[in-house]
C-alpha cells in the first residue's frame, strides 16, 4: 500500500464541496485534496462535520482550513 492510499480521506468521493464547489477552480482544488483528502484528512473541517454530524451538515461554503468555524457547527447541533 502506498503512503497516498493510507492516507487518502474515505469521504473524498462523496464531499461535494469538491465534486460541485471547486470544479470551476481546479488549481485550489489540487490544493486543497493534497494538504486534506489525500495527506492530513483528519485536520479538514469538512471531514470533522461530516464525521460528527453526516454529509447534509456540511455547508457547501465550509473550507478545508476552516476549523473554528466547524468547531462552532458541532457545537451548535450537539
Amino acid at each position: 500500500m502506498s503512503y497516498r492510499e493510507e492516507n487518502e480521506c474515505e469521504i473524498t468521493d462523496k464531499c461535494p464541496f469538491f465534486i460541485d464547489e471547486l470544479a470551476e477552480r481546479p488549481g485550489i482544488a489540487v490544493m486543497y485534496k493534497k494538504k486534506y483528502c489525500n495527506g492530513n484528512y483528519v485536520e479538514c473541517a469538512r471531514y470533522l462535520v461530516i464525521k460528527e454530524l453526516g454529509l447534509e451538515n456540511a455547508p457547501s461554503d465550509l473550507y478545508p482550513n476552516m476549523l473554528r468555524r466547524a468547531d462552532e457547527i458541532i457545537a451548535e447541533r450537539i
